[in-house]
């Protein structure tokens, strides 16, 4: 999930776009987070930015709520993107607030950081809430015997009990025909905790996407980029196509080395929405569109830019509209916003429970397709999500392709929506790994034996 800084060297004119662009990243100010000032409250006292107003939110200064078909190209006002009340300040510490670690670097936390931060991120950042519905999406309780599944990592041979031992899994469920055949805890966490997404967000924004074409917000995913988010005319984005960004290949150049706290992933992470789309239009061009496969999170922040610009309100109201209240999501959610009352993070942040993960890829197994018969996203959508990108087999849009109809959702630390549609398997994982990347084809054994002793236990070996 790391992408190489390296680009190859471009012309003149690339060359000349990238000193502006380092003149434009130079004089942006930073963000620098007191975590002091923050709520530590209790899981019952209010957490800075957990807020949402009427639906309205993040809308241009003066423009209506819609509830039809969006306009296109919507003027897109980032400055006015507001949405919540400013920060608690309930004097109240929590237990283990201490063990927190910095908000600006989230990526080096020490293990004892992620065990108590992870669970917790809206007592750390700004956030927005996104509440349960009254009737939750039923998931049976179907245990399968899979204290004797073994499979081999690195030479070793593992059972599903060593293997969250050694790999900091703090939860792990797994949906076999809808039921939960196996739903286990580490480490302090438990079904009424909610864990952060980090990139498993991504193939959420992925669903509302499908969602905003559905709804007819936006017309197509070979729209320009430039259609939604104007202030990108002009730039590299300008030709871009909104399904180049869902594939990670607009060409444009991006560094995602996260251990690097001056990479581009890094230094957005800084920044505001605005600053953002500003940063973003400022890199330079590495390729044609649609040839070079490049991990970036900052344009997974785009799209859901283009959500937003096109629904004509927050990430977090269309997800409850959408799916969480619908999908019969059990317990609130909250999304890590940009700064308070501002735009959510479409590459990451996104807080739910284990429980609520795997309705993700329950509802994304059944196609978009909700318990009641309700399609969220265009029949079709799943496929063409899950279908190889041209710059990368192994990728579609925001999904990782693994070989027989089967996908992922992945956020680094361990994150893991392990989706098998031919199995009618879902797989979710919370972990908190002691570095960002380089366990996941561990993870990965690790699903297909459970799914094939699934499997097997259902209708004979695979």
């Amino acid at each position: 999930m790391r992408a190489s800084g390296n680009v190859p060297a471009g012309t003149g004119r690339i060359a000349s776009s990238a000193r502006v662009a380092v003149q434009l990243i130079e004089s942006l100010p930073r963000k620098s987070y007191d975590r002091g000032s923050y709520s530590l409250g209790t899981s019952g006292s209010t957490s800075l930015g957990a807020c949402r107003g009427p639906g309205s939110e993040g809308l241009p200064s003066g423009m209506p709520r819609r509830r039809g078909p969006a306009i296109r190209a919507i003027p897109f006002t980032l400055t006015t993107l507001l949405g919540c009340s400013g920060p608690s300040r309930d004097s109240t510490a929590a237990s283990g607030a201490d063990a927190f670690g910095s908000p600006d670097s989230v990526t080096i936390w020490t293990a004892a950081q992620k065990t108590a931060g992870f669970p917790h991120m809206e007592r750390v950042f700004p956030t927005r809430r996104i509440p349960a519905g009254p009737t939750p999406w039923v998931l049976p309780q179907r245990p399968a015997d899979l204290g004797r599944v073994a499979f081999e990592i690195d030479g070793d041979t593992l059972d599903v009990e060593r293997f969250m031992e050694r790999h900091r899994v703090s939860g792990l469920l797994v949906l076999a025909e809808g039921a939960v055949a196996y739903e286990a805890y580490r480490n302090g966490h438990g079904p009424a905790r909610r864990w952060t997404s980090f990139s498993v967000a991504k193939s959420v924004v992925s669903l509302l996407v499908g969602a905003a074409v559905q709804d007819g917000y936006i017309g197509s995913v070979d729209d320009p980029v430039s259609r939604y988010l104007p202030a990108l005319s002009g730039t590299s984005y300008e030709g871009v196509r909104v399904t180049d960004l869902l594939h990670m290949a607009s060409g444009v150049s991006w560094n995602e080395d996260y251990l690097d706290l001056d990479s581009d992933v890094n230094r957005t992470f800084r920044l505001t929405l605005d600053e953002q789309i500003a940063y973003m239009g400022a890199l330079p061009r590495a390729g044609p569109p649609n040839t070079i496969f490049n991990y970036n999170t900052g344009e997974t922040d785009l799209v859901g830019a283009i959500v937003r610009a096109a629904v004509g309100s927050n990430l977090s109201d269309y997800l409850e509209r959408k799916i969480w209240v619908p999908a019969g999501m059990e317990a609130d959610a909250y999304w890590m916003l940009y700064d308070t009352g501002g735009g959510e993070y479409g590459g990451s942040g996104l807080n739910a429970s284990l429980r609520d993960y795997a309705r993700i890829g329950l509802l994304a197994l059944r196609g978009g397709v909700l318990a009641d018969g309700t399609r969220v996203v265009p029949e079709g959508w799943m496929e063409a999500s899950t279908t190889p990108s041209p710059a990368n087999p192994g990728y579609g849009w925001f999904w990782w392709l693994q070989g027989n109809g089967a996908y992922a959702a992945l956020g680094i630390f361990g994150q893991m929506i392990w989706i098998d549609p031919q199995a009618h398997v879902v797989i979710v994982t919370q972990s908190a790994w002691e570095t960002p990347t380089g366990s996941f084809p561990a993870y990965f054994t690790m699903a297909r034996a459970v799914t094939d002793a699934i499997a097997a236990a259902v209708t004979g070996p695979r």
